[in-house]
């Protein structure tokens, strides 16, 4: 029997679109990991800071929400292509002035952004690696967000050394012109087999909604299926949110390290070892117990973040000043300090 052959995975639309989705999320973790210092140094408030991240976050929820069913209509590229602008007009337009309000605006176009990115983008790579090779392909394109973690922060860091935050938003406003362009030359929709497998997938989610019972309200936008998963994937992502927004900031005022960026290669090391070996315990174990293991070792690696400087005594012992300043902050109206957020994320 002759042996059969895969299709091929590593197409130009396919390398293009890891690369797309490689230089914007970095550019996204350098900013994510610069902003509470650009914060403090600019307006002398950790709260500033952490509404940047708010306003960043409002407005990904909003574009993510809405962005599936608009990109299914008009088309992934063009969907992908406003996002990038959007993302790149803010970080361009965080030059112009240092006033807090127009950045807290600057921010919320980067998060519709961003919103439109992921979802239009991971739409994309999905689009174009064969159904046969889904799962080795989703791999490798995810790979790319380790290198992100690792790098972004570090050169994100570097850049603002000396204080140059104008250089860090022309360096990130570059990248994204540089998406921009990349982006331009993602008309696969238009070409075969792409072009046949997205009105087959297409002609297949008509058929479902013929025999599907019609949903209200916001129902249409949520398949009920997903909420364990996505509400899960919710409140993980709230607690990292809180460890990597204000991570820089602890470990160069608590801990005293002059590379903080380290702290975001050893991430980016372990993720990347994980990556290589989960597939195959996955395929043993289930999804469920793999699961609960990633989200043990995450709480174990806050825990272990907040008391190393302490030698490992018990969190509710070392960690008392963390949580007395914390609770001074909320009563006084600054809950967004990040003594707070680094215990709300490991609680």
């Amino acid at each position: 029997m002759a042996q059969e052959t895969k299709p091929r995975l590593w197409t130009k639309f396919y390398i293009l679109s890891c690369v797309v989705f490689l230089i914007g999320t970095t550019v996204n973790f350098m900013l994510d990991s610069t902003l509470t210092i650009y914060a403090g140094t600019v307006w002398n408030s950790n709260s500033i800071g952490s509404l940047l991240t708010t306003a960043f976050t409002a407005g990904s929820i909003v574009a993510s929400v809405l962005i599936g069913h608009i990109s299914d209509k008009v088309g992934r590229q063009k969907v992908l292509l406003v996002g990038c602008i959007s993302f790149c007009a803010g970080v361009a337009a965080m030059m112009i002035s240092q006033n807090a309000g127009f950045n807290l605006v600057c921010r919320v176009f980067q998060g519709i952004g961003k919103g439109v990115f992921s979802v239009a983008g991971m739409a994309i790579i999905a689009d174009v690696i064969p159904r046969e090779r889904m799962g080795e392909g989703m791999a490798y394109s995810g790979l790319g967000t380790t290198l992100a973690t690792a790098f972004g922060p570090m050169i994100g860091l570097a850049i603002i050394a000396n204080g140059n935050y104008t250089g860090l938003f022309t360096f990130n406003t570059g990248l994204f012109l540089v998406v921009i362009l990349l982006v331009l030359f993602l008309n696969y929709e238009k070409q075969e087999p792409y072009r046949t497998r997205i009105l087959e997938n297409k002609q297949k989610e008509r058929e479902l909604a013929e025999t599907a019972a019609p949903q209200k309200g916001l129902w249409r936008f949520f398949e009920k299926g997903a909420l364990p998963a996505s509400t899960t994937i919710f409140f993980y992502g709230a607690g990292t949110t809180g460890i990597l927004v204000f991570e820089t900031k602890y470990a160069t005022e608590v801990l005293q390290l002059n590379n903080p960026g380290w702290y975001f290669t050893a991430a980016a090391v372990a993720m990347l070892i994980v990556q290589l070996v989960i597939g195959k315990i996955i395929d043993r174990r289930g999804v469920r117990e793999v699961v609960m293991l990633g989200f043990f070792c995450g709480i174990l690696g806050m825990i272990l973040l907040i008391t190393c400087g302490q030698y490992l005594i018990p969190y509710l012992i070392v960690g008392w000043d963390t949580i007395k300043e914390a609770v001074e902050a909320l009563s006084h109206g600054e809950a967004l300090d990040e003594n707070f957020l680094m215990t709300v994320a490991t609680l």
